[in-house]
């Protein structure tokens, strides 16, 4: 089964929410673009506890950077698998 890859990142932080933590990147494998799209992005706007949780209970490959560049999932497993 081919798998779709989305990657998603904040790249900006408006001042107000500077001190605001979460995820600061993360990248799934889903079966369509659309459902890697949509649990990135998820994932992008919960806490970063809260959004590494939900990547890891959707059962999906994952790779996700918080903001100590702390890197988290197993996508790297299953692509070198």
């Amino acid at each position: 089964m081919k798998l779709s890859l989305n990657i998603a990142l904040i790249v900006s932080v408006p001042y107000a929410l500077q001190n605001y933590s979460w995820v600061h990147a993360a990248s799934v494998a889903a079966p369509t673009s659309i459902v890697a799209g949509s649990l990135t992005s998820i994932a992008l706007l919960k806490t970063p506890d809260d959004g590494l949780r939900f990547l890891e209970e959707c059962a999906i490959p994952y790779f996700a950077v918080d903001q100590q560049l702390g890197c988290h999932g197993n996508l790297g497993e299953v692509c070198h698998a």
